[in-house]
């Protein structure tokens, strides 16, 4: 006798884009926008007795000697929602429900003038040190 499936159907994984997967798209993005002079970094932070995901979200300058500028950090359960936004630039944190909520967040977090001050910051610092 064959066995009953009580599980259902299963979500392939392919399905579901993690908060790691969106901040992972970003940090490439901003490495194509910049030419790779700008680099984005996403670093898992390894807590053997937490049950949730962290990762840093940094800028990288590879000429100014590997240069790195924290901009937020997110925090999340196995459910994947909610996840915890901490926007180190902005001095902010604040939790999203959703991947919608998330993504807008995120947005107006790598959108921000204080980010793109400090993009700009790096992008000048970079060039002026080029220049010598």
């Amino acid at each position: 006798m064959p066995v009953k499936n009580l599980w259902g159907e299963l979500p392939q994984a392919g399905e579901i884009r993690t908060p790691y997967m969106i901040l992972r798209e970003q940090a490439e993005l901003l490495g194509e926008m910049t030419g790779d002079i700008l680099q984005g970094r996403v670093r898992k932070i390894q807590d053997e007795n937490s049950k949730s995901f962290t990762y840093f979200f940094d800028i990288l300058a590879p000429a100014l000697d590997n240069y790195v500028f924290r901009i937020l950090m997110i925090r999340y359960e196995i459910t994947l929602y909610p996840v915890t936004l901490k926007d180190f630039v902005n001095d902010m944190s604040d939790e999203c429900n959703t991947e919608g909520e998330f993504t807008e967040l995120l947005e107006k977090v790598l959108s921000s003038d204080e980010t793109k001050r400090v993009v700009s910051g790096l992008l000048s610092q970079i060039r002026a040190e080029s220049e010598f």
